[in-house]
């Protein structure tokens, strides 16, 4: 229906209908409007403005309610966004932890030394990512534990600005969170702990693999809830501990999806590693326990049933074990670690872990030489069963009496010493060897059983991180007045236990976990996680008391040349010598001189056996130089500059800066 507009500017309506009154024909109405004639009709707008406005309405209107629905959903895409730089972060620090800092290795020095800090940007890639989940993602705080995301937050700034005391650790980042964070309470130290753990865990497992987040917090409350938080010194060295038994089962369920091969892991651990097969995966299955099974072949199960009874070890699990091992095995391992059993049972796998381990150490020897007579012996030890049918005879005469861990040690020496006493294993190098070992191992006892004959009496030096019970250890040497001083460093972690203040002595172990984890010797499987770290490292650093020494290559080649003067001359040198010489000669050749650096940096390119390298520091330390108390000083001009030491630190441990003599071949 359109209006027309006549000639005379009076407009002609269409007729309607009236409603209530009957239609009538257009002739009977009125024409013309009531209007004025001089009165203006609406403005009409101008064509290109209309047109204009048909176009650009809609695009108008769109905008703005592009507009309004974008600041509904601002923070929805700010989470979008930031979730993308949580997982591209996430993926960074993976990749600069697995390059740098492990922070169940040394968790100190990975968040709170400068010095790591300004080596690695992890730091920094850590710090921002973590502001990134706290402040983007609040709800993620609650997969975590308990505390509020902005006291994470705060706390986590200040720990990255501060260098902590170990002795005050719980009590500076309770302080932390009372003073930066916005909860009415402190955070509790088990919460701190589980906090540390989460995220160690966290960043140390691969970010592209969905973990069940019940497995997760059920591994997490069962490891923090073993922690002893009452002992601030040593939270967090037994935190990370139990994150590393977290992460290998964690690994071990990785590994039924995607076959993930842990054997980087480290070392099988009594009740909390991961059973381990024969191709270096994950047990898939409970009742496949691969080489554990190994642990009983050189002792039989009738003997350790025999020996276990007689250290009050509980024997209903062990009955149900046979020798190829079932899945009750991992119960029985489970048991030997339990609270009521210590700590005579695990001081009991200590012993048999040194006696397998002094076994393996002849064999490699043996075998490292050539397996020749005339290299190096012309038998081997054949009577540790009666070593240890002897020590479990002594043992079981004397059942009402407490095993304490001392007493055991003193057990497996005397052990030792009898079995040293009736081989000639040793017999062509003068018992030279076998009373370094056991000299080695006296060092593990209170000084009252140190019975050395070239250490200060009350010197006691340990080495049982990541592989013992350290906290009851040490505990237990507390109760004795010991001091026990812990320091640590990105890199080199030393632990200190001394009995005097005049006696103190630094024993550098980063270098033996590094070795443990490098080398393909098959000891390193077979054993328990305590007798083959234990032996070597005492026969390393504590056999001829040097606490470090840098094996440079001009070392090497100094001892070489010694080698070859002694060969020279046959008659100045006994037939020891000599021997020794040729397999030292062989040995040297066959390394690539560009390899020859310092031995805490040993790689897998050197490809050398324990037997090996420790034969080798054993030539070059008894046969190579001139005085032999002068193996009792070390350069600590390095030393100081490794661990940053002060004068007066350094002058408190008795520091000599005489170098060792080198490059005689007296015998």
């Amino acid at each position: 229906m359109t209006t027309t507009v006549s000639d005379t500017g009076v407009r002609v309506l269409p007729a309607m209908p009236v409603f209530g009154i009957a239609s009538t024909s257009a002739a009977d109405m009125p024409t013309e409007s009531f209007r004025p004639i001089n009165e203006p009709g609406p403005k009409q707008l101008p064509p290109a403005l209309s047109v204009f406005l048909a176009i650009f309405t809609p695009l108008v209107l769109g905008l703005v309610i592009w507009y309004v629905s974008g600041a509904l959903l601002a923070s929805s895409g700010r989470h979008k966004a930031a979730s993308f730089c949580c997982i591209d972060g996430a993926r960074r620090l993976t990749q600069s932890i697995n390059s740098s800092i492990d922070p169940c290795v040394n968790f100190t020095g990975y968040v709170c030394y400068n010095a790591s800090r300004n080596r690695s940007t992890v730091m920094d890639i850590h710090q921002q990512l973590l502001e990134d989940i706290l402040t983007t993602r609040p709800s993620s705080a609650a997969t975590w534990t308990s505390p509020a995301a902005s006291t994470l937050s705060a706390f986590y700034k200040s720990c990255l600005e501060m260098r902590w005391s170990k002795e005050d650790i719980l009590r500076n980042l309770t302080s932390i969170v009372i003073e930066k964070g916005h909860i009415q309470a402190a955070m509790t130290a088990r919460e701190i702990l589980d906090f540390f753990l989460k995220i160690s865990l966290q960043y140390r497992l691969p970010t592209a693999i969905n973990v069940d987040e019940k497995f997760i917090l059920k591994v997490l409350n069962n490891a923090s809830a073993r922690i002893d938080i009452s002992q601030p010194r040593y939270a967090i060295s037994e935190l990370c501990t139990r994150c590393n038994d977290c992460i290998a089962l964690v690994l071990q369920q990785f590994n039924r999806r995607i076959g993930c091969n842990v054997s980087e892991v480290g070392l099988l651990r009594f009740g909390s590693q991961m059973p381990v097969n024969k191709n270096r995966t994950a047990a898939t299955k409970t009742g496949d326990f691969g080489e554990l099974a190994d642990l009983f072949t050189s002792v039989s199960l009738v003997e350790w049933k025999k020996a276990l009874s007689a250290a009050n070890v509980d024997l209903r699990e062990i009955d149900r074990v046979d020798v190829e091992g079932k899945s009750q095995l991992r119960n029985f391992m489970s048991s030997l670690s339990s609270p009521s059993n210590q700590p005579t049972s695990i001081a009991f796998i200590v012993a048999y872990s040194v006696l397998s381990s002094f076994n393996h150490f002849e064999s490699d020897l043996f075998h490292d030489a050539g397996g020749s007579q005339e290299v190096f012996c012309n038998r081997r030890v054949h009577d540790l069963d009666h070593t240890w049918e002897q020590l479990r005879s002594d043992m079981s005469s004397n059942i009402g009496k407490s095993w304490e861990i001392h007493v055991i040690f003193e057990e497996v020496i005397k052990a030792i010493s009898r079995s040293v006493a009736n081989s000639s294993l040793f017999a062509a190098a003068d018992h030279l060897a076998a009373k370094a070992f056991l000299r080695s191992l006296t060092l593990l006892l209170p000084h009252e059983y140190a019975v050395a004959d070239n250490h200060p009496p009350n010197i006691t030096l340990v080495y049982l991180r990541d592989h013992f019970n350290m906290l009851e250890y040490e505990q237990w040497l507390m109760r004795k007045k010991t001091k026990i001083h812990v320091f640590g460093s990105p890199e080199l972690r030393v632990h200190q236990l001394t009995l005097s203040a005049k006696n103190k002595l630094l024993v550098p172990t980063s270098f033996y976990h590094d070795l443990t984890h490098h080398s393909e010797s098959s000891v390193m499987h077979n054993l328990p996680w305590l007798g083959t770290n234990i032996a070597y490292f005492v026969w390393d650093l504590l056999v001829f008391q040097i606490p470090w020494m840098k094996a440079t290559a001009k070392n090497l080649m100094d001892m070489h040349q010694c080698l070859r003067q002694s060969r020279a001359q046959p008659g100045t040198v006994s037939r020891r010598s000599v021997s020794l010489m040729l397999a030292m000669e062989s040995l040297l050749n066959s390394l690539d001189q560009a390899d020859l650096y310092v031995p805490r940096t040993l790689d897998a390119r050197w490809r050398l056996s324990h037997g090996q390298f420790f034969f080798l520091r054993m030539v070059e330390r008894s046969w190579c130089h001139r005085d032999h108390s002068a193996l009792r000083t070390v350069d600590w001009v390095e030393m100081n500059s490794a661990l940053e030491l002060t004068p007066e630190f350094s002058e408190a441990f008795h520091c000599r800066t005489t170098p060792v003599q080198r490059g005689s071949c007296r015998t």
